[in-house]
């Protein structure tokens, strides 16, 4: 049997699934009967009546709501306000600079003692690439900061997310690799180094997180 399509509101507050449709329903629907007539070919609420009054079952087609666009909810994130990210770089440098001096004075003598035991060359200070370590790592703490700054919102929370995301990164996987690779020095000084280096990667996050505005 074919399944007339539901054009209009009155035949949508008429239509019922499975329901009876009786002789005043009939009379007060002529304009329904004519439409189910010219569909179907029969004859009205007289046929219908020859059905046991059986009415057509129609099956409503779903209305979904809009689907969201992927793009749209990617675009509309803010974006990172380089102007600040230059100068929260900057105090993040500048805190990171004090702690790794604080860190290598208190484990200046421990770490010689471990390089003499080790026979490593003599340590040459090399200040370009000091410099070019530090730079980076402070520019990369912020920005990580920046990147998941619309995410986890604006505070000391996120600043300490990022520096942990940067600790890892930086300091466990690289104690991993020289500890596997035997570079030399004990273990447990490469251990020392790593976790000498976590309060200052945190305490720069949070230096350049506070500098910081989108």
């Amino acid at each position: 049997m074919p399944t007339p399509i539901v054009t209009s509101t009155h035949q949508r507050a008429l239509v019922d699934t499975g329901s009876t449709v009786g002789e005043a329903d009939c009379s007060a629907t002529g304009a329904l009967d004519k439409k189910i007539d010219s569909i179907d070919g029969g004859n009205g609420c007289a046929d219908i009546a020859g059905r046991n009054r059986e009415f057509y079952s129609v099956r409503a087609v779903d209305i979904q709501p809009p689907r969201a666009n992927p793009t749209d909810m990617v675009t509309a994130l803010p974006s990172i306000n380089y102007r600040r990210l230059v100068l929260a770089g900057l105090v993040a440098i500048v805190v990171l600079l004090v702690c790794q001096v604080a860190l290598i004075g208190s484990l200046s003598s421990t770490i010689m003692a471990a390089r003499d035991a080790a026979h490593l060359p003599v340590f040459v200070p090399r200040p370009v690439l000091s410099l070019l370590e530090l730079l980076s790592t402070g520019y990369l703490i912020v920005w990580m900061y920046a990147a998941i700054r619309p995410r986890f919102g604006p505070g000391i929370g996120t600043a300490v997310r990022s520096g942990l995301a940067v600790w890892f990164c930086l300091g466990v996987i690289v104690t991993i690799h020289m500890i596997s690779d035997n570079f030399g020095f004990p273990p447990g000084i490469i251990m020392l180094i790593a976790a000498g280096m976590l309060p200052a990667l945190v305490l720069a996050s949070i230096a350049g997180a506070w500098a910081y505005r989108e």
